[in-house]
C-alpha cells in the first residue's frame, strides 16, 4: 500500500484511505446539500450506516475470496461488490429505522458510493489494483500492477474514476427534473452496472471466478439488475399514488 504522508509518532496515512475519505467527504456533502432540512438529520445518520455496512460487507466478500490475504486493517482487501451490494441490500432496513421510505432514501444517499467509487478507482491507480492490459497506444496511462511494476496500461482506473464522476453529475442533474422517488437513485445504480459491467471485463489482475465468469463481472450484472427493479418500482409507486 502506498504511503501519502507520516504522521508524528510514525503513524503511516495511506494513499487509498485518504483518497477513500476524501470521496466519502464528498459525498456526505452532496448528501447534505440534496436533500431538505426536514429529512437532513436521518439522512446523514442513514449515509454513516450505509458506509459502515458497505465497508463490513467489502472485507467480508474480499476475505471469503481471498482466505490467506491479510485479515487485519488497514491491510485487508476490499471488495467493491460487497460494498455496493451490502449497502444497497440495507436500504430497506436503514429506512425503517430513520422513517424515510426506501425511494427517497435511496435518492437522498446516492452520491455517497458514487463519490467513494470515483476516488476509490483513483486509489487502485495509486495502489496497483484493478488494473487494464499493457497497451502502446496513444492514450494508455503509467499504472503498477500487483507486484509494483510500472507500466503503460489502457487506463482503466482512470476512466472508471471519469465515468463514476460523471455518472453523478448526470444523476444529480435527474434528480432536478423528476419527483419520482427512487429513479435517480435507480438510474444511477443501473449506470453503474453497465459500467462495471464493461470495465470489469477489460481488467488483467488476479480476480477469482464463479462459474467460469470474474466474480465482479456477476456483481457488475447484480448491481445493473438492481437498479432496473429500482426504477422500475419507482414508475409503479407513481402510478399507485
Amino acid at each position: 500500500m502506498t504511503v501519502a504522508f507520516t504522521l508524528p509518532g510514525g503513524v503511516p496515512v495511506y494513499a487509498f484511505s485518504l483518497l477513500v475519505g476524501a470521496g466519502a467527504s464528498l459525498g456526505f456533502w452532496r448528501l447534505i446539500t440534496g436533500v431538505s432540512q426536514e429529512i437532513r438529520g436521518q439522512a446523514v445518520a442513514a449515509g454513516f450506516a450505509l458506509m459502515l455496512i458497505g465497508l463490513a460487507g467489502a472485507r467480508l466478500v474480499y476475505q471469503f475470496n481471498h482466505p490467506a490475504a491479510a485479515v487485519e486493517i488497514p491491510f485487508g482487501g476490499l471488495s467493491w461488490g460487497g460494498a455496493l451490494l451490502s449497502g444497497w441490500a440495507s436500504l430497506p432496513l436503514i429506512s425503517r429505522a430513520t422513517g424515510i421510505p426506501a425511494g427517497r432514501l435511496a435518492d437522498a444517499v446516492y452520491p455517497l458510493p458514487a463519490a467513494v467509487l470515483t476516488s476509490a478507482w483513483l486509489g487502485c491507480w495509486v495502489d496497483g489494483c484493478a488494473y487494464g492490459p499493457p497497451t502502446d497506444a496513444w492514450f494508455g496511462l503509467a499504472a503498477r500492477d500487483d507486484w509494483g511494476n510500472l507500466t503503460v496500461r489502457f487506463p482503466l482506473q482512470f476512466l472508471g474514476a471519469c465515468l463514476a464522476l460523471l455518472t453523478l453529475v448526470g444523476a444529480d442533474f435527474i434528480r432536478t427534473k423528476t419527483a419520482k422517488p427512487g429513479l435517480t437513485a435507480g438510474l444511477w445504480l443501473t449506470a453503474t452496472g453497465l459500467q462495471f459491467w464493461w470495465l470489469q471485463s477489460l481488467r488483467v489482475d488476479p480476480s477469482p471466478f464463479w462459474l467460469g465468469f470474474p466474480l465482479n463481472l456477476w456483481a457488475a450484472g447484480v448491481t445493473g439488475l438492481l437498479g432496473i427493479l429500482l426504477v422500475l418500482k419507482s414508475f409503479r409507486t407513481r402510478l399507485k399514488a
